[in-house]
């Protein structure tokens, strides 16, 4: 299992491609930049956690957590419940993903502590992005064409074939 809990540094949220979802980042009272901030300090001393990312190889399942709505932070819940009048709708506590992509959930999960927006609270995630970690949700991934790769090979072979100064020459004409 990896999670990871989101905290930009600055009390944002963080877009989830994965799931096209926005996470709520921690909030930390510190951080606001207001004159009057009232009885905010007092009623959130310790601030509102994120939200947590997770991901369980062993099932292919994703998860969005909510650490505010687990008991041992119902002070924090209460307190925010109390402050908005009573009228607050907290989504579920627990969002599952099944057969979530294990490229694209460990990669995107990976991208955000690199960025500084999340910290790894529980296992690891791997050193480099997965080679098939789908990287946009907002235009198809690029196909590759097999006529472009035998055109390749047919080229590789044709050089192979001239002398030098005419292999110098084509490579020239295709930008190699």
């Amino acid at each position: 299992m990896i999670e990871l809990q989101i905290d930009t540094g600055t009390n944002g949220d963080v877009m989830f491609h994965p799931v096209g979802e926005r996470v709520r980042g921690r909030f930390q009272v510190a951080k606001v930049n207001a004159s009057e901030l009232g009885t905010l300090p007092r009623d959130l001393p310790d601030g509102v956690p994120g939200q947590v990312i997770a991901f369980d190889p062993a099932t292919s399942t994703g998860y969005i957590r909510d650490p505010l709505l687990s008991p041992e932070n119902a002070s924090i819940k209460d307190a925010i419940v109390k402050r908005m009048g009573g009228q607050v709708e907290f989504g579920p506590a627990e969002k599952p993903f099944p057969n979530a992509h294990a490229g694209t959930w460990t990669g995107w999960m990976r991208q955000l502590v690199l960025a500084g927006l999340a910290k790894v609270v529980k296992g690891k995630l791997p050193d480099s992005d997965p080679e098939d970690m789908r990287r946009s949700f907002y235009t198809p991934d690029a196909k590759v064409d097999r006529r472009d790769a035998i055109i390749d090979k047919l080229t590789a072979l044709l050089m192979a074939t001239m002398p030098a100064d005419k292999r110098k020459e084509l490579a020239a004409i295709l930008g190699k």
